[in-house]
């Protein structure tokens, strides 16, 4: 008779690879699934969907009854920004759905019972003085990263008194989930950011070996795996800045630049970031004196087949850069040169023009502040016909400055680190139309003297500068972090040839 492996999380980026690789080896595979859809999927595949829920194990269990071996797969889903308090959050619910399962296992006769092999992270555990971790690692003491989740699941499965596999997997890459879908898409349009220095080791493994790690775990005889620790990562030493160097060199792609670990932290959430920024060397030996052999030492070997299969075979899907308008040296050349008209030319409704016209007094919207007797001070000078031509000038050139001016901000922060605020290059060309709004309301009301207008036309204009000196600011500081990047790093990288 076939042996029976019983399957959680087996419509996932590796429980798929599971499945197939189980299937192909001999198992007969029952796989937990959610829908009719995935049903059909995996029976495509081979196995046996089950339907039910992973949070309500007693409503399956009997299709656990007698199998050999259960691998809890069980993804949660992690949000764009894992905080803290979102990191805690998925470990109540790991925990929770743990428990439950480890209850009903427990109501199954042992000699019907599965052996349990439990998947986590090599965050769980403690590295050595040379930054090892192996299958006789201790669990993390202070927790960081994936290890909020990880480490009290062990230690509820090490209490249940069930039998156990503990297997630790590195980071997961292949054709599928974020690394097809996120990491390999922005390393081709050069907006994949590293961490840091990217000098930080990182536990690797192909999706193919880990699905083949599991199913070679589980062929063992129990004895031999119950209650041990298996590292499942291919040993290689590859730092972060070394991975994607090698992957953006196959795929003719520009080497990523770099995100400073406070900013991704901020974006992405203190735990994720401590997950991918950390400094560790995975060591096998346990896994290997099992006779497990990787197909992929090492991502020199794993990343060329996996970009061959997403379509990368050297040349690039898609333009290394998003330019849906113009270059930004074009929209910088036509801000600057308006800019520049505006203010050092002189003609009607330029700036010199106008502090002619007012004796020298600088306009409304060129002040940081000004008292409502100032504002009219400067009404009062310009006269009948500079009054009319300050409010030709809101009329027409400061339509134009404002648009133009955060076009140029909108530009130059969606080319750094930080494009997700990019919106801040608009918010101070809103406040100047406001500030527009609010003067030449001023001007249509003179003589009359409106000084509650006055408060609000010197308040937009303060929030103006702000907004405009805030996105300037934020620009040139991811234009550092960009070029600083790229003197360091456009040199190939050893790895990469």
């Amino acid at each position: 008779m076939r042996k029976t492996m019983f399957v959680l999380g087996s419509t996932g980026f590796i429980g798929t690879r599971v499945v197939v690789e189980a299937v192909a080896a001999g198992w007969e595979v029952r796989a937990l699934v959610r829908s009719r859809d995935a049903a059909d999927r995996l029976a495509a595949l081979g196995a046996i969907a089950v339907l039910g829920d992973a949070e309500t194990p007693h409503q399956w269990m009997e299709h656990v009854r007698g199998t050999e071996v259960l691998i809890d797969l069980l993804q949660p889903k992690v949000p764009k920004r894992f905080g803290l308090a979102q990191v805690k959050q998925v470990a109540s619910w790991r925990h929770s759905v743990t428990r439950a399962l480890v209850r009903e296992l427990g109501r199954l006769p042992e000699s019907e019972r599965p052996l349990l092999v439990s998947v986590s992270g090599i965050d769980d555990l403690e590295p050595d003085q040379q930054r090892r971790v192996h299958s006789a690692s201790p669990l993390r003491k202070v927790l960081t990263g994936f290890a909020y989740i990880g480490v009290p699941v062990r230690r509820l499965l090490e209490d249940s008194g069930i039998a156990v596999t503990f297997v630790y997997l590195g980071t997961v890459y292949g054709p599928g989930k974020s690394f097809a879908d996120v990491i390999v898409p922005k390393l081709a349009k050069n907006k994949w950011r590293v961490i840091g220095d990217g000098r930080n080791r990182t536990p690797m493994i192909h999706v193919d070996d880990a699905a083949r790690g599991f199913v070679h775990l589980a062929g063992l005889e129990r004895t031999v795996t119950q209650g041990q620790s298996y590292i499942l990562a291919d040993g290689s030493s590859v730092s972060a800045r070394e991975f994607f160097n090698h992957a953006a060199s196959l795929m003719g792609a520009q080497l990523p630049g770099t995100a400073p670990v406070w900013l991704a932290s901020l974006i992405a959430g203190v735990p994720l970031v401590q997950t991918m920024t950390r400094d560790v060397i995975a060591d096998p030996s346990a896994l290997l004196a099992t006779g497990f052999q990787f197909r992929y030492p090492s991502s020199r070997e794993g990343l060329p087949p996996t970009l061959r299969e997403l379509g990368y075979d050297g040349r690039l899907k898609s333009p290394p850069a998003e330019h849906h308008g113009p270059p930004f040296w074009l929209v910088a050349s036509i801000t600057f040169a308006i800019l520049a008209a505006e203010n050092l030319g002189y003609f009607r409704w330029s700036v010199p023009y106008m502090l002619h016209a007012s004796g020298n007094l600088p306009l409304l919207d060129m002040r940081f502040s000004y008292s409502a007797s100032e504002a009219y001070q400067l009404l009062d000078a310009l006269g009948p016909a500079g009054r009319h031509d300050y409010a030709r000038l809101l009329q027409s050139v400061d339509l134009i400055i404002p648009l133009v001016f955060s076009w140029f901000l909108w530009a130059a922060l969606s080319r750094g680190a930080g494009k997700r605020y990019r919106l801040l290059g608009l918010v101070g060309g809103a406040f100047d139309y406001l500030e527009n709004i609010a003067v030449f309301i001023l001007l249509a009301s003179y003589p009359m003297h409106l000084n509650s207008v006055v408060l609000a036309a010197e308040m937009l204009t303060r929030l103006k500068f702000i907004g405009y000196g805030s996105g300037l600011l934020l620009a040139a500081f991811n234009f550092a972090i960009d070029h600083f990047a790229r003197l360091r790093h456009n040199q190939p990288h050893p790895m990469v040839g």
